[in-house]
């Protein structure tokens, strides 16, 4: 029993349900470990009709890689990426690579420089960890950073959220190029208080 525990923890699809045909799938974390077709997409197992969830994940990118993460509908494409306009509706999620960061859905920006005027932070290169918020009674998502602030580590809310949410969604990451995403367990517990605003 003990051993079947196990090897159901260490599953891959115990956190990842299906991933595109660049993405390969280890245990918490998805890679995008091949250049062709341009974008991988990875979608968690659960998923969520109701209630208030966070998903918390690290980001490992060389340089100023590609990677959006957020929530999308099961059934969006493995091999595409988020930002197009048939993807609208279907996906909503933070860009923090690139000239303008946005929260998007789809191919829409919710919130961003360009829109409203409100800047949106840039993930950092290396390493970075992001929350996503999940509202589904609201049909919201807010997104939030993990900073040091005067030597105090604590999660930093992004200004704004995305609203009209529609379930059921999973956690998901569209990588384009090579970088890795994962999450904690964490995730499953629950954590909805940030410390502070970027």
């Amino acid at each position: 029993m003990v051993a079947k525990q196990k090897e159901e923890r260490d599953s891959r699809w115990v956190w990842w349900r299906e991933a595109g045909s660049t993405i390969r799938v280890n245990g918490s974390s998805v890679t995008k470990d091949r250049d062709a077709p341009d974008f991988g997409v990875a979608l968690g197992e659960k998923e969520y009709t109701t209630g208030k969830h966070d998903v918390d994940f690290l980001i490992n990118r060389s340089t100023d890689n590609y990677v959006y993460v957020g929530f999308a509908s099961p059934d969006i494409s493995l091999e595409e990426t988020f930002c197009r306009q048939s993807a609208t509706d279907h996906v909503w999620y933070y860009f923090g690579c690139g000239y303008t960061c946005a929260l998007r859905n789809g191919w829409d920006d919710v919130v961003s420089k360009e829109v409203g005027g409100v800047k949106v932070p840039k993930l950092n290169q290396g390493s970075d960890r992001v929350r996503a918020t999940l509202d589904m009674d609201a049909g919201e998502v807010r997104f939030s950073l993990f900073r040091m602030d005067e030597g105090r580590p604590g999660w930093k809310a992004m200004p704004g959220k995305i609203t009209g949410v529609t379930g059921p969604v999973v956690a998901a990451a569209c990588l384009q190029e090579r970088c890795c995403v994962a999450w904690s367990p964490l995730s499953f517990v629950g954590f909805t208080e940030t410390d502070g605003m970027l």
